[in-house]
């Protein structure tokens, strides 16, 4: 039997097989399947063991039980969950949106860790005349988007090359500068980054060490049953 994952909002444990896989999993009764006396031909959906007429609503809960007929003789069964395995589901549900926000903004914050002392160099460099020709367009010149913050006032051309020149010469100062590197510093960013994500991940892997010992213990006491 293949299990699929229920939905998000929908918090049901569906399965999937034979008429035989599925009634000696004890999932479901061979007088439940859809196409038997009685029954739909293709749906069949029960509450607490009652057959649910078509269009009438029942709580997605312990007692909800829907069969599908599938076709090639394969027959899908979802059962509702009770509250308990509800909270747990939705407990791993948000550990694993969690550990995904947390992996995003990880991903994004290491992105703005200069890998190198040319990378920053560069970014510097980028960053600064982005903001300069910006500034230069807007606030000096005779862009219309910063028509308002200029208010009819400009400076004249004189003025504009030179300040040119002398945006030309600030970025060769960092063109030409010397960077100093501090390891410890950049390895606590890191380190800072990746303990985010690891402080995210905790609270999913203690639900999986959970239910892995759950189905080892169930295993074993079937074994010994048997």
């Amino acid at each position: 039997m293949a299990i699929m994952k229920s939905g998000l909002h929908h918090f049901l444990e569906e399965f999937t097989g034979t008429a035989a896989e599925l009634i000696a999993a004890g999932l479901v009764l061979g007088s439940q399947l859809p196409g038997t006396a009685g029954m739909p031909k293709k749906s069949a959906t029960f509450y607490d063991g009652q057959l649910v007429r078509k269009g009438t609503r029942k709580p997605q809960d312990e007692h909800f039980l829907r069969v599908r007929n599938l076709g090639n003789q394969l027959f899908s069964v979802a059962r509702g969950l009770g509250t308990d395995r509800r909270e747990q589901r939705q407990a791993k549900v948000d550990a694993i949106f969690e550990l995904e926000r947390a992996e995003q903004e990880a991903a994004e914050a290491m992105n703005l860790v200069p890998a190198s002392a040319d990378s920053y160099q560069e970014r510097c460099i980028c960053e600064l005349r982005r903001h300069l020709e910006f500034f230069r367009e807007t606030r000096l010149g005779n862009n219309e988007f910063g028509a308002k913050r200029r208010g009819g006032f400009k400076f004249d051309e004189d003025c504009l090359e030179r300040f040119d020149d002398a945006v030309a010469d600030l970025l060769a100062v960092l063109r030409n500068g010397n960077v100093c590197f501090n390891r410890l510093e950049h390895s606590a960013v890191v380190v800072g980054i990746k303990t985010k994500v690891a402080r995210a991940d905790a609270p999913l892997q203690e639900l999986l060490a959970g239910a892995i010992a759950s189905v080892a213990i169930r295993v074993a006491e079937e074994g010994q049953c048997r």
